[in-house]
């Protein structure tokens, strides 16, 4: 997720509405990767997506991706 992209969209979607100039608040989950190879998960690096349990390069993420909303405050 991009949260420029994000929050340009909702910026868009609030304009001239009683939610305009609301703030958005973004928390980051770590990526973790399950291992083609072996099937172990792991947390993943910039850099890095070589398992550390079995030397293999790849897989695909299993965490890390995920957008939701926490929670949501009104002033009325």
């Amino acid at each position: 997720m991009v949260e420029e992209s994000v929050r340009f969209c909702f910026g868009a979607v609030t304009e001239h509405t009683k939610a305009e100039g609301a703030a958005l608040s973004f928390e980051h989950m770590p990526a973790v990767v399950r291992c083609a190879g072996c099937e172990a998960e792991f947390g993943l690096t910039e850099s890095e997506w070589e398992c550390p349990s079995c030397g293999s390069v790849g897989g695909h993420v299993v965490q890390g991706r995920e957008c939701y909303i926490d929670s949501i405050e009104v002033e009325e």
